[in-house]
């Protein structure tokens, strides 16, 4: 399956001009199999999601579901299968014991954009206290994408 697993629309997320059904219908024009929408420190309910679905006639199989970009002091952290209720930059820590006690997962998003550094910490260890890394995005140079695969295969990092 190809699902689009961090997206955002202007409606909850400052950095997007797309409505919600506008990427939703995108997405499907583009031929993936399911979207996960992941603003900003807001977790869309499943109602609304099953709305969008009905009111865009969006075939059966379609993977539709949110997830939630939150804020940390590491920067941001993708969060899927639970809603945080985000608070403003938590401590990154925080977030993957939160996400891991709902049952959820915690995915470090485009950390080869920002190599957030601290210290005391090298950033292989800091990466390796994810259970996964972003390494591929349609913000991301063709050489931050190659770092970042390189990075996680070596580490071992989905």
């Amino acid at each position: 399956m190809k699902i689009d697993i961090h997206s955002h629309t202007r409606r909850h997320s400052s950095c997007s001009i797309i409505s919600a059904s506008e990427l939703i219908s995108r997405t499907v024009e583009a031929g993936l199999d399911g979207l996960i929408i992941t603003e900003h420190n807001f977790t869309w309910q499943a109602q609304v999601l099953e709305d969008l679905r009905s009111a865009l006639h969006l075939p059966e199989n379609f993977f539709l579901a949110s997830g939630q970009e939150v804020d940390s002091d590491a920067g941001h952290i993708l969060v899927y299968g639970c809603d945080i209720n985000s608070g403003i930059n938590r401590h990154w820590r925080e977030v993957i014991r939160i996400a891991e006690e709902e049952g959820g997962i915690a995915v470090l998003a485009h950390p080869f954009r920002w190599k957030v550094r601290f210290e005391g910490m090298d950033y292989d260890d800091f990466l390796r206290e994810f259970p996964a890394i972003e390494v591929r995005s349609a913000n991301l140079s063709r050489e931050i994408q190659t770092e970042g695969i390189i990075t996680a295969r070596r580490l071992k990092i989905p």
